[in-house]
């Protein structure tokens, strides 16, 4: 198993109690194994639901840069972005995930505008 799969946090249940403790055990992941964007994008999750929009785009941007094509991550990015008021990086990432299979991020930049309020 990659440290990745040793230290990570399972959302749905009780492992991680709150966004601190799951951000502690990202970065100990990271740590351990910082070329695996797994813990990454966990961690740039954390930031987000914690308030940290530009770490989480630090976060999203270097799992890509180690290789993540999940759609969600460039869409959970593009969110980010839209939240910064970085609109063009976001309609960029929406692209990207809408062209990798996630619905939400066909629905362009002006469209999306009234969910991402309530996305992170």
């Amino acid at each position: 198993k990659t440290a990745y799969e040793i230290r990570n946090c399972d959302w749905s249940s009780d492992v991680c109690s709150s966004d601190l403790e799951a951000l502690a055990e990202f970065e100990k992941a990271i740590a351990a194994d910082p070329d695996h964007p797994g813990g990454w994008v966990n961690r740039g999750m954390a930031r987000a639901s914690m308030g940290d929009r530009e770490g989480a785009v630090d976060d999203f941007s270097r799992a890509i840069e180690l290789g993540a094509t999940d759609g969600l991550v460039f869409y959970n990015r593009a969110v980010a972005f839209s939240i910064t008021g970085e609109k063009k990086s976001a309609d960029e990432d929406y692209q990207v995930a809408c062209r990798l299979g996630v619905p939400q991020g066909c629905l362009g930049l002006t469209d999306i505008t009234a969910y991402v309020s309530d996305a992170f």
